[in-house]
């Protein structure tokens, strides 16, 4: 199914807006290295984020299912890619049926970590939805093997942030001060440090999702 390895630059457009055959490959992506986004951009002129696309990712679902994309993906660092396209989705799903209970295993995990963010959007303060993010991307690199003791890479902008979360840079800047004046996570050099996880997620008050039994890569 793979039909190409891309390296790409920082800000580089690997799905666009409104895709649709004409303008994007059928199939999905694997993102291999580097961080990427899923937002879109609202007719006010805003930008939603919807999640943060880390190594070993799967995205490009919808684009290959629906032949349509209402949200675009863009890279934050520079990034390895694997492209799928070198056979219809659906005819590999017909010869390899695990491959869909894998995709509908990664689909299920994927909503609901989007359904905890959301409640936490809903219910929580600026500062607990800083230091959950931080608590959900940490954990998610944990289990692929990508942070180094308390530490973990964190590339990601306040305004990014800030987009995902639905505050604006400024309250971001104020949450990140005081987290790190109480002594529970600092973010300096493109990385994340959480000092005491039992007190950040004390102080944050909201559960994560339990970690899915197997990670699947694809």
């Amino acid at each position: 199914m793979k039909s190409g390895h891309l390296t790409v630059r920082a800000g580089t457009v690997l799905l666009a807006q409104e895709s649709t055959p004409d303008t994007t490959s059928a199939g999905p992506y694997t993102l291999y290295d580097g961080w990427a986004m899923r937002y879109r951009q609202l007719t006010d002129g805003r930008r939603q984020i919807y999640d943060f696309l880390l190594p070993g990712d799967l995205f490009g679902l919808q684009a290959a299912a629906l032949e349509t994309s209402r949200h675009a993906v863009v890279t934050i660092t520079s990034a390895t890619v694997c492209a799928l396209h070198g056979r219809p989705l659906r005819d590999l799903i017909d010869t390899v049926p695990d491959l869909a209970m894998a995709a509908f295993g990664h689909l299920t995990v994927e909503e609901r970590r989007a359904d905890a963010r959301l409640e936490v959007v809903a219910k929580l303060e600026a500062p607990q939805r800083v230091g959950y993010l931080m608590l959900e991307i940490s954990d998610r690199l944990t289990r692929r093997r990508l942070t180094t003791g308390r530490t973990c890479p964190f590339p990601l902008q306040k305004q990014q942030i800030g987009d995902a979360l639905g505050i604006s840079r400024n309250y971001v800047r104020i949450s990140l001060e005081m987290l790190e004046r109480e002594g529970l996570a600092r973010i300096a050099g493109r990385r994340l440090t959480i000092f005491d996880r039992p007190r950040l997620e004390a102080f944050v008050g909201e559960p994560l999702p339990p970690p899915p039994h197997q990670e699947v890569l694809i």
